[in-house]
């Protein structure tokens, strides 16, 4: 059995995955459960590897996200975030653009890198090969989230 504990990496610790000022200010257990932690690993191993290759510090504004902090924070109903499969980062000093240049340069396979205004959303799907190779600009207008593809393994 998979446990929390075993999301440490180099670089870093359990709770980059799964800890939210907004869960924890809003009284909303965001700890994943065990139905997450596949996911999480997957994450965990594929963000470490990108640091190891580019060796700048990456920042994780949000990994794993329980239904209930998701809605409360307007995320896409089906998002990566709820399987452990995704998390909002920046390398440091890096605009979203820059982050996502620079994960290119890795040869890493991806989902999604979906270019927000302040993070790169870098998505993951549990079989590579299911992989769309996505990138996007993406914003949330008011009502839902619209994304304008740049990139993906059909273009």
């Amino acid at each position: 059995m998979i446990e929390l504990k075993d999301l440490r990496r180099k670089n870093f610790e359990p709770k980059n995955f799964w800890y939210s000022k907004t869960a924890e200010k809003n009284n909303i257990s965001n700890v994943p459960p065990q139905s997450a932690l596949v996911g999480l690993m997957k994450l965990a191993d594929t963000l470490q590897f990108i640091r190891d290759k580019i060796d700048i510090p990456l920042i994780i504004s949000s990994a794993y996200r329980s239904h209930q902090l998701n809605r409360l924070i307007k995320g896409s109903p089906n998002s990566a975030h709820l399987q452990g499969l995704a998390a909002d980062i920046l390398f440091l000093d890096k605009t979203p653009m820059q982050t996502c240049e620079l994960i290119l340069t890795t040869g890493v396979v991806f989902d999604q890198m979906l270019i927000e205004k302040d993070v790169l959303h870098f998505g993951l799907k549990i079989r590579d090969k299911d992989c769309r190779l996505e990138i996007a600009n993406s914003y949330f207008d008011g009502k839902k989230w619209v994304k304008e593809i740049i990139k993906d393994k059909n273009i």
